[in-house]
């Protein structure tokens, strides 16, 4: 009876680490699998829609209950934007950190983790 659970116990530490996971501060999984598309929108907002359903664990609102924003008025827009590109295309985990209390979920940071 104890195997099946260990399995499962396992199973369960894989699948989390394998789509990607959302917390207060942050969400964090592979770029694939994290993101369900990324929109650029004309007003300079580029658009995020996480895929993890515990992204309601976030301690933001959601733009559109869907969507964490990196705005034209971070001052590493470009820089954050290119990673994540590169992440998606070489699907690398990454970790996008959002701004704690904002009513678009507003992407501080992003880190793209190459191990």
């Amino acid at each position: 009876m104890k195997m099946p659970i260990i399995i499962v116990a396992v199973l369960s530490l894989f699948s989390s680490a394998a789509f990607g996971a959302c917390w207060s501060l942050a969400c964090r999984g592979p770029a694939v699998d994290l993101l369900e598309f990324v929109y650029v929108h004309e007003n300079g907002n580029i658009y995020l829609k996480i895929t993890d359903p515990d992204k309601g664990l976030l301690n933001c609102t959601l733009s559109e209950n869907v969507y964490m924003t990196l705005e034209p008025t971070n001052l590493r827009q470009k820089e954050i934007y290119a990673t994540l590109l590169t992440a998606i295309s070489t699907k690398q985990n990454i970790t996008l950190r959002v701004a704690e209390g904002t009513n678009n979920c507003s992407v501080k940071y992003l880190m793209m983790n190459t191990k």
